[in-house]
């Protein structure tokens, strides 16, 4: 093709007939795999480059998920950015963009515009691994943060030691909140089944309550 216009070549070469015919067959297949790659993936570009006033949600495990469920009930029209190690299957949803990465990164984080967003939902099942990706979004001050935070101790400590100059700061702790509703109970055998952080604030309740 680049010797087409050299009179030394014979148009009936074979070699000039095959790259006639090859050459916008390649146009084409081309032309098709970028289309194809646009529509699949060239949206979802689009719309996380100009994304803002959304709501970022770090951990899709069962606290995470059920908390965008809910914020997605109160709020359908709402954008939402979810961040995850392995976040879960069937999520779904024009206004959701589901990005695999650790938290803690902070390249990944960058993916998440948290210069545009408006709240930022740390909801990990470590409490080590939340502090950690509050420590990288200190410099956002114009977040509303919900922090979930199960050892009380650290809670303390926290808001004890660390200045947050965020647009709003909350903190999450399940543990107690469901824990608090186990009140008034007075048996002489109780059986928890499950003896996570929140299995063990249920029996420290039911300890003191009970003497």
């Amino acid at each position: 093709l680049f010797v087409l216009d050299d009179d030394s070549i014979s148009t009936n070469c074979i070699y000039i007939n095959i790259a006639r015919f090859l050459a916008p067959l390649a146009v084409m297949l081309g032309g098709a795999q970028a289309l194809a790659y646009l529509s699949k993936n060239g949206f979802d570009t689009i719309v996380r480059m100009y994304m803002k006033n959304h709501t970022v949600i770090c951990g899709i495990g069962t606290t995470g998920l059920a908390y965008y469920k809910n914020l997605v009930k109160e709020k359908p029209h709402g954008r939402f950015m979810l961040l995850d190690l392995i976040p879960a299957p069937n999520i779904s949803g024009s206004n959701t963009f589901v990005t695999t990465g650790d938290a803690t990164n902070l390249r990944t984080l960058s993916q998440l515009k948290l210069n545009k967003a408006k709240k930022l939902y740390i909801l990990t099942g470590s409490d080590y691994i939340n502090l950690a990706i509050l420590n990288n979004v200190k410099a956002f001050s114009h977040l509303e943060i919900y922090l979930r935070l199960e050892n009380k101790e650290m809670k303390d400590i926290l808001m004890e030691t660390h200045p947050l100059n965020f647009k709003k700061f909350e903190i999450i702790n399940l543990s107690e909140n469901i824990a608090a509703q186990f009140t008034g109970i007075v048996q002489s055998r109780i059986i928890i089944l499950g003896f996570g952080s929140i299995g063990q604030r249920i029996l420290k309740n039911l300890y003191e309550q009970n003497g």
